[in-house]
């Protein structure tokens, strides 16, 4: 156990596990020089007499049918790559395809956002109408679309999937969450903004000065581990949670702006409906 202290107290291994730790980070920056296609979605029911005893003699329709319940999806599609995505960078036997899960059947579906008019993003519902396709001319980095679905099936969600060619498969990041103000949109968009640029100046700043002090001050930084290193044998949980704690809130920023929609796709989406539709 002390040959291992003894192994981390080096100033040498400061140094290499800063430089891991930036090299790391640049290479995570930079790396996707492919497009990729990520996707969220959002459901709500909009009205189902069935699961609520005060409508039980409400009938729903839609314009001349009855149906039995009335639910809201949407699921923003956009490339998160460094590359272009193309329409012929999708195959022609596994389109794109956005497919409801349990009983029912797809109302009416259109593109109600895009992030430009030249993306031409269009949805086809297929002869099930369980199903629809979604295509598109191309989607260059943080570009991409909302599809709105109203449906009646019992279950909100819908199943996404499609074959990319030469490209990363498409990946669901967490859940699309749609506000319907203005306002608290343009002030989440703010915090995650200046919280990327803070989380990114913080680990980066981290790392640069683990190098330096380990490099220049290698001398101040061993009498520095020794006395770390006595006073962690008492207060180290406090050490770990001053240390750890910014550094998670740091990290998780970081993630949560890069796996979320464009805020143009949800700017233009809550331009597009009256703030009671979404």
């Amino acid at each position: 156990m002390n040959s291992i202290l003894t192994f981390f107290n080096q100033g040498w291994v400061g140094v290499v596990v800063g430089t891991i730790g930036v090299a790391i980070a640049i290479y995570t920056i930079f790396r996707r020089t492919k497009g990729r296609l990520l996707y969220q979605q959002g459901s709500l029911r909009l009205l189902d007499p069935g699961h609520n005893s005060l409508l039980n003699s409400v009938t729903v329709l839609y314009g001349d049918r009855k149906v039995p319940r009335i639910s809201l999806t949407h699921v923003a599609l956009w490339n998160n790559g460094r590359s272009a995505i193309r329409s012929s960078d999708v195959s022609e036997r596994k389109p794109i395809n956005l497919r409801l899960i349990g009983e029912g059947e797809i109302l009416e579906a259109n593109v109600p956002a895009a992030s430009a008019p030249e993306n031409a993003p269009i949805v086809s519902l297929n002869s099930d109408n369980k199903s629809l396709n979604v295509n598109f001319s191309f989607f260059n980095q943080n570009q991409g679309a909302i599809i709105r679905i109203l449906h009646t099936s019992t279950n909100n969600g819908v199943l996404v999937s499609g074959t990319l060619i030469d490209l990363p498969p498409m990946a669901n990041v967490w859940q699309l969450f749609l506000i319907s103000s203005s306002n608290k949109r343009s002030k989440k968009a703010n915090v995650f903004k200046n919280g990327k640029i803070i989380a990114g100046l913080y680990l980066l700043s981290s790392g640069v000065a683990f190098i330096v002090l380990g490099t220049v001050f290698k001398d101040a930084m061993i009498s520095a581990d020794q006395r770390l290193f006595s006073l962690s044998q008492t207060y180290g949980w406090l050490m770990g949670l001053v240390i750890g704690i910014p550094m998670i809130i740091a990290s998780f920023l970081l993630l949560a702006s890069r796996r979320s929609p464009p805020s143009t796709l949800l700017s233009g989406l809550s331009n597009s409906v009256g703030p009671n539709t979404l």
